[in-house]
């Protein structure tokens, strides 16, 4: 079964048979693949494993509304690497 967008495919019993139908996730998931497991979240919200959060936490970056960890020793990152390292580590720049 397809399901349109906010819902996801469920299976029920119903006189000893399993019927497939459409459930819907629960905000602020967008899509979801069960009830409480999220794949992506409603309008500015970012994506941390299976929960839609207001923004990623330290150790992690936002890229497109997903939350990526950040390579150790960065406490704070983007894509492309380290902006502030953890545990007093000491961060040099490639120039």
């Amino acid at each position: 079964i397809s399901c349109p967008v906010g819902f996801y495919s469920n299976s029920v019993s119903v006189l000893n048979q399993t019927v497939k139908q459409c459930a819907s996730c629960v905000l602020p998931c967008l899509t979801c693949n069960s009830a409480t497991y999220c794949l992506s979240c409603t309008a500015n919200l970012k994506l941390l494993g299976s929960v839609c959060q207001s923004s990623c936490p330290d150790q992690y970056y936002d890229s497109n509304g997903i939350c990526f960890a950040c390579s150790y020793p960065c406490n704070t990152c983007n894509i492309t690497g380290c902006i502030t390292c953890a545990n007093s580590s000491l961060y040099l720049q490639r120039q």
